[in-house]
């Protein structure tokens, strides 16, 4: 959880290497923090690495599909964005 929390404070300066490398760590411990693996995702977006933003979004789709369908359609919007460009 602590790199979690880190990851976050990272995210909100939009320092986003260092939070990526943080969410990193956490989903490996914590591998079902959803909300994590979107921010993972939004990182790599900002980090132009969209081929790992499309990964992470796809695994957070596969996750919240049922639970969430509000923030798997937000995720697939991303993700056809990103293949799109």
């Amino acid at each position: 959880q602590f790199n979690l929390n880190i990851a976050t404070m990272y995210r909100r300066q939009e320092r986003w290497a260092d939070a990526a490398r943080h969410y990193e760590v956490g989903l490996r411990a914590i591998p079902d923090d959803y909300a994590a693996l979107f921010d993972l995702a939004y990182c790599y977006e900002q980090l132009h690495r969209d081929e790992d933003a499309v990964r992470s979004y796809r695994r957070y789709i596969e996750a919240v599909r049922r639970t969430n369908p509000e923030g798997a359609a937000r995720a697939e919007e991303r993700v056809v964005a990103l293949e799109g460009s």
